[in-house]
């Protein structure tokens, strides 16, 4: 298991987690950026849906925001693509719920405590 300690403002701590994985995070962000383009969602697709997303995040969790910028600049990856992999389930919700499924769709439920 890799441990990595990532010290500083929330940004600077995504920068240290992102440049510390970015071999994982270029193999799960290349999984994600497939699995939508062979659904047909391309890059104006996907910032139209995660727009409601990232205001509502920027506006309640900024933090979290910034240190996802600073995973994307850490591991030298578009910040779209690192917001799209942290916002997965609301987008396959859209791709897969759109689509005829013969058994109901299982997927993670996110909580926000405070």
């Amino acid at each position: 298991m890799k441990v990595v300690r990532a010290h500083g403002t929330p940004y600077e701590r995504g920068a240290v987690i992102g440049e510390a994985f970015t071999d994982a995070m270029a193999s799960s962000l290349a999984f994600n950026r497939r699995y939508l383009t062979g659904r047909g969602m391309g890059d104006d697709a996907l910032e139209r849906r995660l727009e409601p997303y990232l205001v509502a995040a920027s506006a309640s969790l900024p933090h979290l925001v910034s240190q996802i910028r600073g995973m994307a600049d850490g591991a030298e990856r578009p910040f779209l693509d690192v917001f799209a992999a942290n916002a997965f389930e609301e987008v396959y919700g859209v791709i897969e719920l759109s689509a005829p499924s013969p058994a109901p769709l299982e997927r993670c439920t996110d909580v926000v405590l405070c």
